[in-house]
């Protein structure tokens, strides 16, 4: 590690060096923002200079950040410093160059249990590479392991099992594993329960590698969500094999030498792109029939005349798929009580792997929800408008409540942004109203102190039609936001969250942690990656008292119901993992109560010892009640819980 130099000739240079670089970088940028369809305005990630972020370019670390010095030790060093920290480690724009794998901390200690609640967060996608030098030593061999699985070597790795990994996150950066390294993978990323993937470029240098998203290096990864993602070359785009389950959104893969996407597990995913120059590589493979896998609006260009675009051997629900330059867009393969394929089209409106299961007579599809994109809050470029509560009078000892000093940080006319420094912990005593003029409430990754009674976050109206609140940790807390309004909400990135709906304006949820209660009949819910625990048995993790949901990538556990629809609400399920870690008999999954349900992709996976839930499915239509007890091996690729009308 260098230490902190004086201004001199040597810094001098070294400052025009980075100039230079961005420059080009940025000339890139707009050449090449049509691979992610990302507004450049939205590609300046900054934080006031006292949040807490800590960016490795600055003492003690200064990383260089320049294309021609290797940062590995710098850059390892912040991830060992901050373990489990809630931390966010930032990259300013600029090439790192990595010459060995960067690894969540301590790297020293690989199997201490530790590699979680950390974020590695840079400034822009396009501005920030994260590069491995060309024909790196140890990044040039290709092994495979007892199962037949092509080893690699990583240039970021997260950590591995168990399922311990809360809140990892890699956002806004390109990750690039250089020329000349034919073993290298991009990323090996897991999270549990909550953590993502966001803005995120994973590119191989010269089309060679093994995996550019590798979720087969470990066991128990999952839930995650991933979205904005761009894999070009390698073997594989993405690679998984076990796990709890991942919802990816918003994907394009291009030019792999194998196949797009393996997956062997739980994986929903919507809206892929996949274009594939290379002869005979398939868009996606599901060579497990204990596989799932949820997809809804893909386009699968290839070139393989011969083969599907889609191969299948276990659970399937597919709906508008797009393809051309293959032979059919789904192999259904035979066995496992699967339906064999007989729709060659190479455009598919819907598509079930099994028979369809319903208790009453009810439409051969699944609801068919309108859906709506969350809204993107444009990021305030000016630290000026972002309003600190410890300016307000917080003091974050956690003796005292912080309530009233961050409802007047929020009623602040001059500001748009609230942020909670990361690494102090304010208590929330009371009842906060988020109005006026802010747009957003950030927590740098902030984990609420445990000290505060009955604490929420109330959402009333306000000069923005949409206000977002995002990545705060309040597991362990009384911490809860309420809906209580006619405009917009977005919660993302939310670990142990409550949240009551009972305005009538929309609100999307994303990678969140927490259990639901909506009860208004004109709010819309858009849900994508979420999990709700039940650990008591009169528990519920989401109730819908007459709202519209739809939800996109959902796991559960515990032991009580996971959805209840009632009062003629409308909730629709695509993509789901239940996780049945104890004794569950008696119960059901989800309750439909003269309501509208439909649910497609599901899987049940049971633990050693526990007998699982009794029930799938308990519906009551017109006073008549009626049980769904079996499935495909715990599968349900689609069931129909709803009438014409």
């Amino acid at each position: 590690m260098r230490q902190h130099q004086s201004y001199s000739l040597e810094k001098l240079a070294r400052q025009m060096i980075i100039f230079v670089t961005v420059f080009f970088i940025a000339l890139g940028l707009i050449l090449t923002c049509d691979n992610q369809n990302m507004p450049l305005a939205a590609q300046n990630i900054v934080f006031p200079n006292d949040a807490g972020v800590i960016d490795v370019t600055k003492p003690p670390y200064n990383a260089y950040g320049d294309g021609v010095h290797d940062d590995t030790l710098a850059i390892q060093q912040a991830f060992d410093d901050y373990v489990n920290k809630n931390r966010i480690i930032y990259l300013p724009n600029g090439i790192y160059l990595v010459s060995d794998t960067l690894k969540w901390g301590p790297s020293n200690q690989p199997n201490a249990n530790k590699q979680k609640r950390t974020i590695l967060q840079g400034q822009s996608t396009q501005g920030v590479t994260v590069k491995l030098q060309d024909n790196s030593p140890g990044f040039g061999k290709v092994t495979a392991n007892k199962r037949g699985k092509k080893t690699c070597k990583v240039v970021i790795w997260t950590g591995k099992a168990p399922a311990q990994r809360f809140r990892n996150a890699v956002r806004n950066i390109t990750i690039n594993t250089g020329r000349g390294n034919r073993g290298a993978c991009g990323l090996q990323f897991i999270a549990n329960n909550q953590g993502t993937v966001r803005d995120v470029r994973i590119i191989s240098g010269d089309g060679r590698g093994v995996y550019g998203f590798d979720l087969a290096y470990t066991g128990e990864i999952g839930p995650e969500f991933v979205k904005k993602l761009y894999i070009e070359g390698f073997d594989y785009a993405i690679y998984g094999h076990q796990g709890n389950s991942a919802t990816f959104e918003h994907i394009e893969i291009k030019n792999q030498n194998i196949a797009g996407i393996r997956h062997n597990a739980s994986i929903f995913i919507k809206d892929l792109t996949s274009i594939q120059s290379q002869p005979g590589v398939q868009a996606i493979r599901n060579e497990s029939q204990a596989g799932n896998i949820t997809i809804i609006n893909a386009k699968l260009e290839g070139n393989a005349p011969k083969l599907p675009a889609i191969y299948n051997q276990g659970g399937l629900y597919a709906r508008n798929i797009f393809t051309s330059g293959y032979l059919k867009g789904i192999e259904n393969a035979k066995g496992n009580k699967l339906k064999p394929t007989l729709d060659l089209s190479l455009s598919l409106k819907e598509f079930v792997s099994h028979e369809i299961f319903s208790l009453f007579p009810s439409p051969q599809t699944s609801l068919h929800l309108a859906v709506e994109e969350t809204p993107e809050i444009p990021w305030e470029q000016n630290m000026s408008k972002w309003a600190n509560p410890l300016d307000y009078g917080a003091d974050a000892d956690e003796s005292n409540s912080d309530a009233t000093a961050i409802q007047a940080a929020i009623d602040d006319p001059a500001k748009t942004v609230v942020y909670f420094p990361a690494g102090i912990k304010f208590r929330i005593d009371g009842d906060i109203y988020i109005r006026g003029n802010i747009q957003r409430i950030i927590g740098t990754e902030h984990a609420f102190s445990k000290q505060g009674i009955k604490g929420r976050f109330i959402f009333q109206e306000g000069t923005a039609d949409t206000v977002l609140f995002e990545r705060v940790m309040a597991a362990y807390t009384d911490v809860q936001i309420v809906h209580n309004a006619s405009r917009n909400l977005v919660i993302s990135s939310c670990q142990s969250l409550p949240i009551t709906g009972n305005g009538s304006g929309k609100l999307f949820i994303e990678d969140h942690v927490g259990i639901h209660n909506y009860n208004n009949p004109q709010m819309k819910v858009f849900g994508r990656s979420l999990n709700t625990e039940t650990w008591q048995i009169n528990k519920i993790g989401i109730k819908n008292n007459g709202a519209q949901v739809w939800i996109f990538g959902y796991k559960t556990e515990g032991v009580g119901t996971q959805i209840l629809t009632s009062n003629g609400g409308f909730t629709e399920l695509l993509g789901g993992f239940i996780y049945s870690t104890t004794k569950t008999a008696g119960r059901q999954i989800f309750t439909i109560n003269e309501s509208h349900m439909s649910i497609a992709g599901l899987r049940q996976s049971v633990t050693s010892g526990d007998s699982g839930y009794q029930n799938f499915v308990k519906e009551t239509r017109q006073g008549q009640t009626k049980y769904l007890s079996h499935s495909y091996g715990n599968k349900i690729p689609l069931y129909i819980g709803y009438q014409n009308n």
